[in-house]
């Protein structure tokens, strides 16, 4: 439960010598060891496990989620073909369990890579890869409120975002944070949404809409925790809303932006140049030449190049 994985597989080995039959008093202990396994990444003894429980115990409810793990480790391996017809034996032997849903999961996002392409024998059998989104829809109707249906909400979520429905997918996870707000993944959700509304503030500045900008900028302030922005790399989208602002004769505020971004050292190290220059050109465009002149030589004693 700590994902001390290596610890784990040295208590499994102490176990095993100590107590021969020590993975045949429970189905959990088993899969335990074989998911320890596969996290280390030692995918052929994680196999030789996980298909052990799959064929001497079938019906146990840990077949399911050991059958779904051989399609990972097939991922993993890189043969997408053998890991979906895995996923697909495991939707149709088990249905309505956790394994189902993961390998639902797992041949809807390889549609979304969009990587792999469907023999034409595979089209129909297949339909979570031509729609992944009903896929994920159908993991949210039949888990509902459980774990794999929070991932199956933010996996449509970036799935939006990766077609450019910016709005769909802030919607999206905006549904998600208000049905599960206490999960997990809710700072993943604010992730996502971070980047979309990051997509839309470019999106406007490119099209030179600098007034919606400025607008979607600010929403994305009023809704998004700071800690969420961060890690969504925000810096970008930040010198776009100030040059929206330095666009629209708003100096002011564009210098807010600025300075914020230069007050941050990872802002500094990803947007440093491009503020102090656009800093330098408000101070200009607004009067203050000292300012100007102090950031522009600032600028070029700090990117030379």
């Amino acid at each position: 439960k700590r994902k001390l994985f290596p610890d784990a597989l040295r208590q499994f080995g102490v176990g095993k010598k100590r107590w021969p039959e020590f993975f045949r008093v429970r189905s959990n202990l088993l899969y335990n060891y074989a998911e320890s396994l596969f996290q280390v990444r030692n995918f052929s003894r994680a196999g030789a496990a996980f298909l052990r429980m799959v064929n001497v115990n079938p019906t146990s409810d840990f077949s399911h989620r050991a059958l779904a793990r051989l399609g990972d480790i097939q991922l993993e391996l890189g043969r997408t073909e053998e890991a979906i017809r895995v996923y697909s034996r495991v939707i149709s032997t088990y249905p309505k369990t956790e394994g189902a849903w993961v390998s639902l999961i797992r041949i809807a996002d390889i549609g979304v890579e969009g990587k792999f392409k469907l023999k034409p024998s595979w089209v129909f059998q297949n339909v979570a890869m031509r729609d992944p989104q009903g896929a994920y829809w159908r993991v949210i109707k039949e888990d509902r409120v459980g774990r794999l249906a929070h991932v199956a909400y933010l996996r449509i979520a970036a799935y939006h975002l990766k077609n450019g429905d910016l709005r769909d997918a802030i919607k999206a996870a905006q549904t998600f944070l208000s049905k599960f707000p206490k999960s997990r993944l809710a700072n993943n959700a604010n992730i996502i949404m971070a980047r979309a509304y990051f997509e839309e503030v470019g999106r406007f500045y490119r099209r030179e809409q600098f007034l919606r900008a400025i607008r979607t900028y600010g929403e994305f302030r009023s809704i998004v925790p700071d800690r969420a922005s961060i890690l969504a790399k925000p810096y970008k989208a930040m010198v776009e809303a100030g040059e929206s602002y330095l666009r629209l004769g708003l100096y002011k505020e564009a210098n807010k932006i600025f300075e914020k971004i230069l007050g941050d050292p990872q802002g500094i190290i990803s947007a440093g140049g491009e503020a102090i220059f656009r800093l330098a050109q408000s101070s200009l465009l607004s009067g203050d030449r000292k300012k100007a002149k102090e950031l522009a030589l600032s600028f070029v004693r700090r990117f030379p190049k």
